[in-house]
């Protein structure tokens, strides 16, 4: 399928598998996100073949509330992926474990909705049960503290973390994360620095950068477009687009 960005016509290389989506019906009305089919058509639009996805409602309600709607949103065609959002609370806690022993859980998300500090007394728990049942967390970079995240993450080296929505206002920081956090993945929705990618690669290796488009915070296919024109060579590109995320969701072997 066919990305429309102005009068220029773009199609993938490779499969995109896209890491960072948002569904359902909020107080911001973007994209097509408020129904599955919908969504799913967009996906086609911009040759998409999955996405992982939590719910709206998750950060403007309750990830609880958010959740319970999320479920709906999940066929056995699996290609909307479930994004279990959590908070530090002993509800929150208890619903994501009981989503895990029914086997539905392969990521949880950080919710932003109480605005609570990143630190230790406040989320080792979630943090240490993650860690314990070896599942990633997506943690969106411009809702919390850069140093408060390295501070505390760093007390939890064997979690693997996917930071989302990283920007390209965030490039003078991310290498140092990085450095910081053996186990850090960026996903790399608006990360468009001139050569940033390859400068990532170049240091830490292509296994760290997923490719996610935050839609519909942000448009679909930018990220996708600018990723095919970082003169990666196909391996590269198709780990970034789908193989990193398969390893890092799935436990596929690269």
């Amino acid at each position: 399928m066919a990305i429309t960005l102005a009068n220029l016509d773009f199609s993938p290389a490779v499969t995109l598998f896209d890491a960072n989506i948002s569904v359902g019906t909020g107080r911001l009305e973007l994209g097509h996100t408020a129904e599955r089919q919908a969504l799913l058509h967009e996906l086609d639009r911009h040759g998409v073949g999955r996405a992982v996805v939590y719910h709206r409602h998750a950060d403007e309600v309750s990830p609880i509330h958010g959740n319970a709607l999320l479920r709906q949103w999940l066929h056995p065609d699996q290609r909307l992926l479930p994004l279990w959002s959590a908070l530090p609370t002993d509800e929150s806690l208890t619903q994501i474990t009981e989503l895990h022993q029914a086997g539905l859980v392969r990521a949880v998300r950080l919710s932003p909705a109480a605005g609570l500090p990143f630190t230790p007394w406040i989320f080792h728990d979630l943090l240490s049960w993650l860690t314990t049942h070896d599942l990633p967390l997506w943690i969106a970079l411009p809702d919390r503290d850069p140093a408060a995240l390295v501070a505390t993450l760093r007390n939890y080296p064997q979690l693997r973390v996917l930071l989302t929505e990283v920007h390209y206002s965030h490039a003078l920081i991310v290498e140092r994360m990085l450095a910081a956090l053996p186990g850090l993945h960026l996903e790399l929705s608006r990360f468009e620095p001139l050569d940033g990618v390859r400068r990532l690669i170049a240091r830490f290796g292509v296994e760290r950068l997923i490719y996610g488009s935050a839609y519909p915070r942000y448009a679909l296919g930018p990220i996708a477009y600018y990723l095919h024109h970082c003169d990666l060579d196909r391996a590269q590109l198709t780990q970034i687009c789908s193989g990193n995320l398969e390893r890092l969701y799935e436990g596929v072997a690269s």
